[in-house]
């Protein structure tokens, strides 16, 4: 079992005494906590742990094009020596143990370009509800995640299959070593990147206000950026805690896990 931290819990995690915790790092939020304005005492206490580092997002997508479907469902998305950008990985290690100003230049852009795509959400909303009216859904809501599911990503021209084709080739512009219908099944299988997906889709459904619940919907914000939130379900395996104290993540890994293979809890809570 491995914790993938969250920002707000990342200075509150317990020192392992006898053993290194062992966690999950997201870049993203290694790019958080570069951005306060003391970042040593988190990266210290970070140095203690048994870390893997996540990909980004965009390099999974480049890396899934590339592989088979049996391949796919194997993927794990964490850094190692293995892959054609691993020296961009070993430089984004050092950004933990000393810090340099072409870092926190990355983690400044990496904010900045969260923060865009946040303020196109407003959009990407009416976009979703779109889709749903174009296929006699208007004013359809739902009651849990598996309808949604179900109605949205069983057949081949589904919301969850188009974004997930486009997320890979890049919208068209980057081949695949799978055909588009064994790629989707092979990202759904995986428990990384299906999770990562799933996430998607129920944050969507939140700020598409489509939850027949009215207290899980929530309105997007050009302000907040809660791409690294979305995210982080992408480094959890089965088994992991996401260690987090936002409302929001918390509500998505509640909905897009029933069964609780992927469960939450606050640093506090860590024994």
């Amino acid at each position: 079992m491995r914790f993938v931290i969250d920002t707000n819990q990342a200075s509150l995690l317990p020192r392992g005494e006898r053993q290194a915790l062992a966690v999950s790092l997201s870049p993203y939020v290694l790019s958080e906590i570069l951005l306060r304005g003391d970042p040593g005492p988190t990266l210290e206490l970070l140095r203690t742990f048994d870390i893997r580092l996540g990909l980004e997002t965009s390099d999974v997508m480049i890396e899934l094009a590339q592989l088979s479907p049996q391949e796919i469902m194997t993927f794990e998305p964490f850094a190692v020596p293995t892959q054609s950008f691993w020296q961009n990985y070993e430089a984004i290690w050092k950004a933990i143990d000393a810090p340099r100003p072409a870092h926190i230049r990355r983690a400044r852009y990496i904010k900045d370009s969260h923060l865009r795509h946040c303020r196109s959400l407003v959009g990407t909303a009416r976009i979703f509800r779109r889709h749903l009216c174009e296929r006699g859904m208007v004013n359809h809501k739902f009651s849990i995640f598996e309808q949604a599911l179900c109605e949205l990503a069983s057949t081949s021209d589904s919301f969850l299959r188009s974004v997930i084709i486009g997320s890979i080739t890049h919208d068209g512009r980057r081949t695949t070593k799978a055909q588009p219908a064994e790629l989707v099944d092979a990202c759904i299988s995986n428990q990384y990147v299906g999770r990562l997906f799933r996430a998607q889709l129920a944050y969507h459904i939140c700020i598409s206000r489509l939850w027949k619940e009215e207290s899980l919907n929530f309105d997007p914000s050009a302000t907040r950026d809660d791409m690294t939130d979305i995210t982080l379900p992408l480094y959890a395996a089965d088994g992991d805690i996401i260690v987090t104290a936002d409302t929001k993540l918390t509500l998505l890994v509640s909905l897009i896990e029933p069964e609780g293979k992927v469960k939450t809890c606050k640093a506090s809570e860590i024994v």
